[in-house]
């Protein structure tokens, strides 16, 4: 075992690829973890596909609090190797961190 997990790999595969001068990576997978390493490098990265969607206009339509809670989200939420909040899946979370009202100042 290489001590790292598949969503891991498939990422850092199309990472290497997308630097390496390809026109364009495509990534097909069915997997939130995935779509969410994508989004978060994809600020730098211009060529990435998952499925059908470039995966740097998800990045632009999103908004300034879920640029912010982004990360957050994500480690909140965990994945098949990193334990999770019991009941609560991504876009919950996310919903929770940049709804306005349940942040206190």
């Amino acid at each position: 075992s290489s001590g790292i997990n598949a969503e891991y790999g498939v990422v850092k595969t199309a990472l290497e690829k997308s630097h390496g001068g390809n026109k364009s990576v495509h990534v097909l997978a069915n997997d939130t973890d995935i779509i969410f390493l994508l989004v978060h490098h994809s600020q730098r990265l211009q060529n990435l596909q998952f499925s059908d969607v470039w995966v740097h206009q998800i990045w632009g339509i999103m908004t300034e609090a879920q640029h912010k809670w982004f990360l957050m989200t994500y480690a909140f939420s965990g994945c098949k190797t990193v334990s999770r909040i019991f009941g609560l899946v991504k876009m919950t979370i996310m919903k929770l961190f940049t709804d306005p009202k349940n942040c206190r100042t």
